[in-house]
């Protein structure tokens, strides 16, 4: 079908007419192009033909369209929200998808909204020339007893009951899902704790959006993750929309309100929150198989690491340096400068070179230096909140970030006091940004040395 269920839009009529049925049993099925909607499971003899699945994500996208149409009414925002409540997405997060929370739209649930709303609608209709009045249930059932349409709601009901107990409503898929529960994350307030799924995603995110100098240079361009079937698209107005491809080969797109560095910024906030938490709950498997096979690391060697980091990465010419060093040692280069291909291919593949180099020292150096710090500011009783002040300005630091000198400088002043048990200097907690932070030195330090692998910087410089 290939439908951005993000972008379907339908009229209110077109609603309103498959909703003026004589029983109006079954729910609302989006068309093949996605530009209307009808009504399936609507059988009501021949029950055993009520057996149309339609996906969480479809029912969203239905649901979303009768709202939109709604709201293109002139219907007013509390309308919409009061609507949007009674449609049980009032608030789009993970939990609505996990089945049966979200049913699709049934015929009736419109024809229940339309008639609620329709005064307000042909008001304003009334007031536009050629506009044509809205019908209702007063309009399309004139004549028929109150008792008889008690009977045919009595006989709707129970058929649409046996339909969703049959699975109509069928959960979103778990990459959906972790998707919603990512952006949601990225709303001012969100509360919830990333899992090992959402950290995934924000990594493949942040990675693709340094995988090259010029990704998504201008409005319209797009980037496809290496691993996940999952675009980043750049809008009109320089923020990047997130789009899904779902199994039945249509797409969902989710706005970040967020430029390319923005994103960038909160993916890895959304990495280091998990590093930060991290102990909290039990370890994977898979963590705890990694953990046994790193080296250890002193806390001297961390505190070394650390400053070399944040002199190396916030350094344009040290960093610029460090990466002349590491292309130097790839095979790659040397073959480069014995090659006999066109200067201006040998000219692009360097560049190339150079764009990955950058990228994995700056990876290199986040996973590592993130990782180990972590376990050392929870073994020294530093809170989760502080935790991710800390390890999230840190790996803003080292990618690049626009982190001002000052508060580079508070911010290492802080991490070395924390990992040697020393007193932090108050105006450099403030200056961190880290003010309500309380103090570990004079409580005994619970750091252990059986940290992970040492970045060493000192051997790349």
């Amino acid at each position: 079908m290939g439908i951005d269920l993000a972008n379907v839009s339908i009229s209110l009529d077109r609603f309103n007419e498959v909703a003026s049925g004589k029983y109006n049993i079954g729910q609302l099925k989006l068309s093949e192009d996605g530009t209307s909607v009808y009504r399936t499971n609507n059988h009501k003899t021949w029950t055993i033909f009520n057996n149309t699945k339609i996906s969480a994500e479809e029912s969203l996208a239905v649901k979303n369209a009768f709202c939109k149409a709604l709201a293109d009414e002139g219907l007013s925002a509390d309308d919409i929200a009061n609507i949007k409540k009674k449609l049980g997405i009032a608030s789009v997060n993970f939990s609505i998808f996990r089945s049966p929370n979200l049913k699709p739209l049934s015929a009736v649930e419109v024809r229940e909204i339309i008639d609620e709303y329709a005064g307000k609608i042909n008001e304003k209709r009334a007031a536009k020339a050629g506009s044509v009045a809205l019908k209702t249930s007063a309009d399309f059932y004139k004549g028929v007893s109150s008792e008889t349409l008690q009977s045919r709601a009595e006989t709707r009901d129970a058929i649409n009951e046996s339909t969703l107990d049959k699975g109509i409503d069928t959960p979103a898929s778990k990459m959906f899902t972790t998707l919603v529960d990512v952006v949601n994350y990225l709303e001012p307030g969100a509360h919830h704790e990333p899992s090992s799924e959402m950290t995934a995603l924000a990594k493949e995110v942040r990675i693709a959006l340094k995988r090259t100098r010029d990704v998504l240079p201008k409005a319209g361009d797009s980037i496809t993750l290496k691993n996940l079937p999952i675009s980043l698209v750049r809008g009109n107005d320089d923020k990047i929309s997130i789009k899904l491809l779902l199994d039945d080969g249509n797409a969902i797109s989710f706005a970040t309100n967020l430029d390319k560095q923005g994103l960038h910024i909160a993916m890895g906030n959304i990495e280091a929150r998990q590093y930060a938490l991290a102990g909290e709950t039990q370890k994977t498997e898979s963590g705890n198989a990694a953990a046994k096979q790193k080296k250890p690391l002193t806390m001297a060697e961390l505190s070394q690491n650390i400053n070399k980091a944040f002199e190396v990465f916030s350094n344009a010419e040290k960093f610029n340096k460090l990466v002349k060093h590491e292309m130097a040692k790839d095979p790659r280069f040397e073959m480069l400068q014995d090659s006999d291909e066109p200067e201006d291919v040998i000219k692009k593949k360097l560049e190339h070179l150079e764009i990955i180099t950058r990228s994995n020292l700056r990876s290199s150096g986040t996973d590592n230096i993130i990782e180990n710090l972590q376990p050392a500011l929870k073994k020294a009783g530093i809170d989760i909140d502080n935790r991710f002040k800390i390890l999230s300005t840190t790996r803003s630091i080292i990618e690049g970030g626009p982190i001002p000198e000052g508060q580079r400088n508070a911010l290492r002043s802080v991490i070395e006091s924390i990992i040697n048990g020393k007193p932090i200097p108050e105006g450099d907690k403030k200056a961190a940004g880290l003010e309500d932070l309380v103090d570990p030195a004079g409580k005994k330090p619970e750091v252990s040395d059986n940290l992970n692998e040492n970045l060493n910087i000192g051997a790349f410089l």
